[in-house]
């Protein structure tokens, strides 16, 4: 009797352990996959069109991504059709190239996009206006002195961190003087690396001047001195684009002419 109590007091917990796990199981929902494409400009040449696939994963509400997933889009504008296949990555992401032919903003493409014999999406969308170019504004800066004005211009998004990039700096001078007479001369504070002298001031005022940002923190001093005393400076923090400094290759030492994973 002693015995079998003992198993009794080992197996009943186990057996309602085991009873709430098939319960759980069986009342989950079972997992999906969906695809979201979003449509991007067409190039100048008007050849194709590149647009981003995201392939999600769902199960029990919770959404992410779905990496190494065959894919296959299929676009349709008229009686133009085309056909992408490819892969996704790591962050369930594919770029798919569609070839048309003279292809134009407004136009509607319908698209499906396939894995094996599952439709993860269907629909009819337009192809986007091209996005116009914005003119970059200058930097705002701590103190600036002189009557020689000098503005200085980021690259978009920011500095790249531990790669060599240029500034454009914009010089002024008062009218009645000679822009030509102006000379620029530039100092790295903080993280900032100032990698050559600043190029020659151009008829419209402008010059280019090679950095490189090493942290994340960059102060940089432009100076501007011509005949007569006059002087002009400029003195900022610069910004930095976020994100991770390097990236790597898969393999390593990539072979020529062969495609690589980076």
């Amino acid at each position: 009797m002693s015995a079998l109590r003992s198993v009794a007091i080992v197996l009943a917990p186990l057996l309602v352990l085991g009873t709430m796990a098939v319960g759980l199981r069986l009342g989950a929902e079972p997992a999906g996959v969906a695809a979201l494409v979003i449509p991007a400009p067409a190039p100048a040449a008007r050849n194709r069109l590149v647009w981003q696939v995201r392939v999600i994963r769902e199960e029990r509400r919770i959404r992410e991504p779905a990496p190494g997933r065959a894919i296959e889009v299929r676009a349709r504008r008229g009686p133009e059709k085309t056909v992408w296949t490819g892969t996704t990555n790591e962050e369930g992401i594919a770029e798919a190239e569609l070839a048309f032919s003279n292809i134009a903003p407004g136009d509607a493409v319908e698209v499906d996009v396939v894995s094996g014999s599952d439709l993860l999406a269907r629909g009819t969308a337009r192809v986007p206006e091209p996005r116009p170019s914005q003119a970059l504004a200058p930097l705002r800066s701590t103190k600036s002195e002189g009557p020689v004005s000098i503005a200085v211009f980021a690259p978009p998004g920011g500095v790249p961190p531990q790669l060599e990039s240029s500034l454009w700096v914009r010089t002024r001078v008062p009218p009645g003087r000679a822009l030509a007479d102006v000379r620029l001369s530039a100092e790295g504070e903080a993280g900032l690396e100032i990698m050559g002298a600043p190029s020659a001031i151009c008829p419209l005022g402008y010059a280019s001047l090679p950095v490189r940002a090493m942290e994340l923190v960059l102060g940089l001093r432009m100076s501007a001195t011509g005949p007569d005393g006059l002087t002009g400076s400029w003195y900022g923090a610069l910004p930095v684009v976020p994100g991770g400094d390097e990236i790597t290759f898969d393999p390593a030492a990539p072979k020529p002419n062969q495609p690589f994973a980076m």
